[in-house]
């Protein structure tokens, strides 16, 4: 009966052990040795905290109206956008550049109105300055395209 009661124990023990070990590396797979650190709900990179990042942001992108610019002059400019970031609230200033005739996306925002104004940087050509202009995009998340021009 003695010796039977030691078996019994040594089963019980190793079983424990062996469980123990499996649903430790099922939970956590880096520290069992695995090598999946994308698994891994505690590690700040994984690949799912990476992935859950990635679709905030989509989400974050599509309540946000997309500012865009179209240069339609011969020249290139500068301009000087003064907008509420989307996460924040507080305003910004950015300056960008544009090559002639280019179409760009810069930023986006929350907040419907952004100030915007532009000179062209070409010194072989008639400056052209756009003064500060005020832009009400509507009451739409949307793409909002604002389109300068030399005439």
């Amino acid at each position: 009966m003695n010796n039977n009661w030691k078996k019994v124990v040594i089963k019980t023990a190793t079983t424990g052990a062996f469980l123990g070990l499996a649903f430790s590396s099922v939970l956590s797979p880096v520290y069992a040795g695995w090598g999946i650190k994308d698994l891994d709900v505690f590690n700040r990179n994984s690949g799912i905290r990476k992935t859950g990042r990635e679709l905030d942001q989509r989400r974050l992108d599509e309540t946000a109206y997309k500012f865009y610019l179209d240069n339609a002059c011969p020249s290139p400019i500068k301009v000087q956008v003064k907008y509420i970031p989307r996460n924040s609230s507080k305003w910004k200033i950015t300056n960008y550049s544009l090559k002639a005739g280019q179409h760009g996306y810069l930023f986006p925002t929350r907040n419907a109105i952004v100030y915007l104004s532009a000179r062209s940087s070409n010194p072989y050509l008639k400056k052209r300055i756009w003064p500060r202009r005020k832009i009400h995009m509507g009451s739409n998340f949307l793409k909002y395209t604002y389109r300068l021009t030399c005439s």
